[in-house]
């Protein structure tokens, strides 16, 4: 099996679904995946 491998990051606004906000692709270094999560739960904290 090959492919590249996609992370979709986003946040839960109903506790049942997760709108995706960021997305990663390929095989990715930590420091990369800390820097979609951080962009996401700053976003949350700044949405109403």
């Amino acid at each position: 099996m090959q492919g590249t491998p996609t992370f979709f990051v986003g946040v839960s606004e109903d506790g049942r679904t997760v709108k995706a906000t960021r997305i990663v692709r390929g095989a990715q270094p930590y420091e990369r995946f800390k820097q979609a999560l951080d962009a996401v739960l700053a976003d949350a904290r700044d949405s109403p």
